[in-house]
């Protein structure tokens, strides 16, 4: 027989007797983001002194003094842009310690895809077609940023949880 009040008969105990437990969520450790926050300053600090290093390889021939911040032709160089970007990943990782992970994360992943598409384009481009091979100061740059993207989607990537 169907009743009229279906809102009359609820379940409220169980037969045991008791209220079932709610299950809780265990407290999200911040452990692994501190790892990140601690390589991207690490990494950030090794970076902003690699423009202090031989930025191309004109070989044993000639040896014209050039790293980030002074050219072959004695010229002001780009070696400021270099330590913008580790300013860059020095802020991802205040970001993520402060807690707002996603947006630290974003910028860690554009700082390091520049660090890497910087050098290259450097290496190409910066000397008005001389043909010279990357220096040490290069290198630096596109390993480190090579190593980043590669860190950082291990670490941090798509599928692990990461809270706003």
């Amino acid at each position: 027989m169907h009743s009229r009040h279906p809102d009359r008969y609820g379940t409220s105990v169980p037969l045991g007797g008791t209220d079932p437990v709610a299950a809780h969520e265990p407290e999200h450790s911040d452990r692994r983001a501190m790892w990140v926050a601690a390589l991207l300053l690490v990494v950030a600090v090794g970076i902003a002194l690699s423009p202090l290093l031989a930025w191309r390889d004109f070989g044993s021939s000639l040896k014209p003094v050039e790293n980030g911040w002074v050219m072959a032709d004695g010229s002001f160089g780009r070696g400021w842009i270099v330590v913008i970007l580790a300013a860059l990943l020095a802020g991802a990782g205040a970001l993520l310690v402060t807690g707002r992970t996603r947006a630290g994360i974003r910028l860690a992943r554009a700082a390091a895809v520049a660090l890497v598409v910087f050098a290259a384009l450097e290496w190409a481009f910066g000397m008005n077609n001389t043909r010279s091979g990357p220096g040490m100061g290069l290198w630096v740059l596109l390993a480190v940023g090579a190593a980043l993207i590669l860190v950082l989607g291990a670490l941090i990537g798509e599928s692990s949880p990461v809270p706003d």
